[in-house]
């Protein structure tokens, strides 16, 4: 496995390190404080720090969500907000999982939030702020609910714990 950059001014891919320490595939990833986080699909978390060109893999608390493949992640404040996925038999999953990333304090515990969307597998979620000085929110966009695809847009508010869905067009 190896970490390789796109350079934007060549166009050529540039060998970073190699390595990853969340090597249990089907990996989520989302950045914050000069780190990117990776998520495995057996419940794991490692970091790459860019600037030391270096992994570590996460030790942990809390309650850690159940393997699965192609959740997604977002970073949102001093948190990584994992939702949706399915395990090794299919079965999709709609839970919610906030793991703090302040150093020292790092811990996994499951959120239950008011007005959850469907569950959902192979989806985008990303993080998103309105507006500056407004709180950031977590974006989920489309994906696949086990028998047909999802064309939705929902919103998470993580100062809340409430999602909404988001009325649009053309997608």
């Amino acid at each position: 496995e190896h970490a390789m950059p796109i350079g934007v001014m060549d166009a050529t891919w540039h060998p970073l390190l190699e390595g990853c320490a969340a090597g249990d595939g089907f990996a989520a990833t989302a950045t914050h404080d000069g780190r990117i986080f990776v998520y495995g699909s057996r419940s794991s978390i490692s970091t790459l720090d860019i600037d030391s060109r270096s992994w570590v893999r996460m030790s942990v608390q809390g309650e850690r969500p159940p393997p699965r493949k192609h959740a997604q992640i977002a970073c949102v404040q001093n948190s990584l907000w994992l939702y949706g996925g399915h395990d090794d038999v299919g079965d999709v999953s709609g839970d919610l999982y906030q793991f703090v990333v302040v150093p020292g304090k790092e811990e996994w515990k499951q959120v239950v939030a008011d007005c959850a969307p469907p569950a959902r597998t192979y989806h985008t979620a990303v993080r998103w702020q309105r507006q500056l000085g407004c709180r950031a929110e977590v974006v989920v966009l489309g994906g696949f609910d086990g028998k047909s695809p999802c064309g939705d847009m929902q919103i998470l508010n993580v100062g809340i714990g409430v999602w909404s869905s988001v009325p649009h067009s053309g997608f």
